[in-house]
């Protein structure tokens, strides 16, 4: 990978502006479109990683010997929540920071491409991130911005129409238990925007509808691999038995909706993103050997989603069936 491009103790910003338009203007542990003031460069791999973590971080993940800890390949743009939640933790082989480093991978030549032209364009180039960079919490600014932006967009328009497209976030519904306070947004484009007006238009039922069954099935798999994990701990001498594990808080970010027609059948395919806390209460024997121990175990499952829902027209009545619910890969803390 190009070492010309890497994160520096200076100003970072145009490497964090190139990242947070590379990877689709979101921050890339929670899904969560985000503005640019509101995200920080992250190291994928802990940054302060010695030599010797370094090289079994090499060997827990496919990384090639070159690999730079403070390169390209493993940066990406993240939340100041989700940089809080992260810290540095060192973690396993999970599916995000797998993912997120094959995308690093797949995105680095482009971002170094994009950084060094950024430093070749000159005045406008600057003068575009000082716009970005600024605070639209100022009345005076945000003023100017809803006078004079709307210029930009359509000279941006005027180049290509594609490119004034924008991601925007939607909160649908109220938590769909008492005990777990459930928060699912639609992170779309305007094609995403536009199938989720159709898909409430022509099936009649809304987006936080449709989501009751797929999210079921993913809370019910978590609790599944959380409880399978808990069994199979071992720091006590004695059995440690839980009760059903619970979530205690479902984050389920929806970052595509498209939709396709085939004669009297319309297939919508939703895909997003989620994570889960969930809670176990467990008993152990005491280290008296007599009375009872109660604790709680918490876990923190995360991963990626998607499933279709397929509206017939010519069915008696119409109806809309949902395909079971795929999970592409695990995270499990």
């Amino acid at each position: 990978m190009a070492d010309t491009v890497r994160y520096g103790g200076g100003d970072n910003s145009v490497l964090r502006l190139v990242l947070h338009n590379t990877w689709g203007k979101k921050c890339y542990w929670c899904g969560d479109p985000k503005e640019f003031n509101d995200i920080e460069i992250d190291h994928i791999l802990p940054q302060d990683a010695g030599v010797k973590d370094l090289e079994g971080l090499k060997t827990a993940y496919p990384l090639d010997e070159d690999f730079d800890i403070h390169g390209v390949e493993n940066l990406a743009p993240i939340c100041a929540r989700c940089q809080r939640r992260k810290g540095s933790r060192r973690y396993g082989a999970i599916g995000i920071v797998l993912d997120a480093l094959r995308t690093a991978s797949r995105y680095g030549s482009t971002i170094v491409k994009k950084v060094q032209k950024f430093g070749n364009s000159g005045n406008v180039a600057q003068l575009l991130l000082g716009a970005i960079k600024a605070d639209l919490n100022d009345p005076d600014v945000r003023h100017v911005f809803e006078d004079y932006a709307p210029a930009l967009v359509q000279k941006l328009a005027l180049l290509d129409e594609a490119k004034a497209d924008y991601i925007c976030s939607r909160i649908v519904g109220p938590p769909l238990t008492p005990y777990n306070p459930l928060n699912i947004s639609l992170a779309l484009d305007n094609g995403g925007r536009t199938a989720v007006a159709i898909f409430e238009d022509v099936c009649g039922c809304s987006v936080e509808e449709v989501l009751r069954g797929p999210i079921a099935e993913i809370m019910a798999e978590s609790h599944r691999k959380v409880q399978a994990r808990l069994e199979g701990m071992r720091y006590y001498s004695s059995p440690i038995f839980f009760e059903a594990p619970y979530s205690v808080s479902t984050r389920l970010v929806v970052a595509s909706i498209s939709y396709a027609r085939e004669g009297p059948l319309i297939a919508f395919t939703f895909a997003g993103e989620f994570e889960d806390d969930v809670s176990a209460t467990a008993v152990r024997q005491g280290d008296d050997g007599i009375g009872l121990v109660e604790f709680q175990e918490d876990a923190w499952t995360s991963g990626r989603f998607s499933f279709t829902a397929t509206f017939d027209f010519l069915a008696e009545p119409e109806s809309l069936v949902l395909d079971a619910c795929s999970i592409d890969w695990w995270g499990l803390e």
